[in-house]
């Protein structure tokens, strides 16, 4: 009865630890949908958005540039934050934001009206 209570509790404690991660995880994704409008505003405010209207060289933003860009904006991101926004603006996943995924942005930040400016 011992050895049934020890795994009924491991079983337990591992459905925990699931809950925990799935509860840190939800919490990266709300800040990431948050932060997007930050990394929107960053990106206009940088002048790579400008370049959107330009058809002569495509916009590709990697992951680091767009931390610098937040970083210079005022916005820092720490490396979580960093990576759940990405995850969450990159959505063909080949590691660049290009023009599609940049109005997608836009598109978001203007449709939920999200404003988080200190």
């Amino acid at each position: 009865s011992y050895a049934l209570f020890r795994r009924l509790t491991r079983g337990v404690e591992h459905f925990h630890s699931l809950q925990r991660r799935q509860i840190a995880r939800s919490t990266s994704v709300s800040d990431a949908l948050l932060r997007v409008d930050d990394a929107f505003y960053a990106l206009r405010r940088s002048g790579v958005l400008s370049q959107l209207d330009s058809h002569d060289d495509p916009v590709a933003i990697d992951k680091r540039a767009l931390a610098k860009v937040m970083g210079e904006a005022g916005l820092p991101l720490d490396e979580a934050q960093l990576e759940a926004l990405w995850e969450l603006m990159d959505a063909d996943r080949d590691g660049m934001l290009n023009a599609d995924e940049l109005l997608a942005a836009a598109h978001t930040r203007d449709s939920h009206d999200i404003r988080i400016w200190p």
